[in-house]
């Protein structure tokens, strides 16, 4: 039966969907030191697709670990027993095991710059025999995906309630300047990707060949936006930026390169902050816990927990940016080396400065 890509759920323009964890204690700072080691990952996954480029890159092949063929449940649980060394996975199971404090992040996916997404496929003889039934489909897509935009927090609480995973980890993902991107168009960009993909998928004899011209049929969609189609597919702007004014800092909050994110516990809503340095100040002097608290990290600008990132004092910034966060020590270490006087945190002691 022939089948056809007709809309996107969601995308990460860098990839970032995809991550390596290990366990908190683990003595690996790059995916260079898995050599030998065993990675638990969902063989023929995006996830397993990004492993293999990225181990690439790193100057080892699939052969120099071993590879587990693992549901992510089962990779996770893995990772919490210690029966492998790493976890390489896709959303939302390495940043939920990071926000349990079981895993830290190793490798994000997209350091390869090579955009990860989720799909619609349909059967192409089911789209010709009930084109009303795909197009309600989608209607209803549209309209999910303008809620989660429109309504992150409650979105998140809602998905929560219904996948019993954490509000706070799927908030990262969903919530302005989110992890993933909610769009319905097929950007040219993802063809590239898919298109780079292709050879893979080869390889693990996933598939023969595949003619994306054919594969892919946008008229559903637009069908459903009519002329704004194309201005919106060629958009890549993210559909739920984070805004608002600093209560600390006293400042609008605008760059998506240091804008920041506080959810304290008892609030309905959240708070933000300009810079990274404003939302650990905000929290230093807020009376009570925090749920969660989000950053973009500073060599990438990909969102992440406060709490995990590690942080840089640079004595010579300037006075809103001297604590910096990095998702990975490696990368923390690095910016830190190049700047006299400068030294690597870890979350409490990063508040402790202020």
């Amino acid at each position: 039966m022939r089948s056809e890509l007709i809309a996107v759920t969601g995308y990460n323009a860098r990839g970032s969907l995809n991550q390596v964890v290990v366990p908190v204690e683990s003595p690996a700072q790059t995916l260079a030191d898995l050599a030998d080691g065993v990675v638990s990952t969902s063989v023929g996954s995006a996830a397993h697709g990004m492993l293999v480029a990225e181990l690439d890159r790193a100057g080892l092949s699939s052969d120099d670990v071993q590879v587990l063929n693992q549901e992510p449940a089962v990779g996770a649980s893995a990772v919490e027993g210690r029966q492998v060394d790493a976890l390489a996975q896709f959303v939302p199971w390495p940043q939920s095991m990071i926000f349990s404090g079981e895993a830290r992040l190793l490798h994000d996916g997209g350091d390869a710059e090579l955009p990860t997404f989720h799909a619609v496929v349909s059967g192409q003889a089911f789209g010709e025999e009930h084109p009303e039934v795909v197009h309600a489909f989608l209607e209803s897509m549209q309209e999910s995906t303008e809620y989660l935009n429109e309504h992150p927090l409650d979105a998140a609480q809602e998905v929560s309630a219904v996948t019993g995973l954490s509000p706070e980890v799927i908030y990262l993902y969903n919530g302005p300047n989110g992890l993933v991107s909610f769009d319905l168009t097929i950007k040219a960009e993802l063809v590239e990707a898919l298109e780079q993909d292709l050879p893979f998928l080869r390889e693990l004899g996933s598939l023969q060949e595949l003619d994306l011209d054919e594969f892919i049929n946008d008229g559903y969609l637009r069908e459903l936006f009519g002329d704004g189609y194309e201005s919106q597919r060629d958009d890549l702007t993210s559909p739920s930026p984070l805004t608002g004014s600093d209560p600390v800092c006293g400042d609008e909050v605008s760059d998506p390169a240091t804008a920041s994110e506080v959810w304290f516990d008892g609030s309905d809503e959240t708070s933000v902050a300009v810079t990274p340095t404003c939302l650990l100040r905000q929290i230093s002097e807020h009376d009570g816990e925090v749920r969660a608290a989000y950053v973009p990290d500073a060599r990438t600008g990909t969102r992440i927990f406060a709490t995990s990132a590690a942080w840089v004092l640079d004595p010579e910034a300037a006075e809103n940016e001297v604590l910096v966060p990095f998702a990975v020590v490696a990368d923390a270490e690095a910016y830190a080396g190049e700047r006299p006087g400068s030294r690597v945190l870890d979350y409490d002691a990063a508040l402790a400065e202020l």
